[in-house]
């Protein structure tokens, strides 16, 4: 699966509703479907927190990730069909590509890819106990 760079294309808006569902693989593995719908819905889900909300055991959790990791049906659902599609297109994946992600964990610098303005119609650092801030 050929990933484009969000960060040097821009945001990406997937309009058309895809079907990646596999029936078949969910009839048999009805709880690796529900951890492929925790993570298309909340991309910064940890997996601590899966276990915990589906109380799976560690090695339990792993088996289950090896089969979602050896479907591409299951990863495209994960990055194209949920809620958080948005989070995995323009911030997750590129965060990958670029290596931002490897920097954090090396403790090393990295410049962000992208710097958001947000103008608003007051100071966002307006106090109504120190108004002269």
């Amino acid at each position: 699966m050929e990933h484009i760079n969000p960060a040097q294309v821009g945001y990406i808006q997937n309009t058309n509703q895809q079907n990646f569902i596999d029936d078949k693989f969910i009839k048999d593995n009805p709880d690796c479907w529900k951890i492929i719908k925790l993570f298309s819905d909340s991309p910064f889900l940890t997996q601590e927190d899966v276990c915990k909300k589906l109380n799976l055991t560690k090695e339990e959790l792993i088996q289950f990730n090896k089969k979602i990791l050896d479907s591409d049906w299951a990863q495209d659902y994960i990055i194209f069909a949920g809620a958080g599609a948005k989070y995995w297109n323009n911030t997750v994946i590129p965060t990958i590509i670029n290596g931002k992600a490897d920097a954090v964990i090396n403790e090393e610098y990295a410049y962000p890819d992208r710097i958001g303005f947000c103008p608003g119609l007051s100071c966002m650092f307006f106090s109504p106990i120190f108004p002269y801030l």
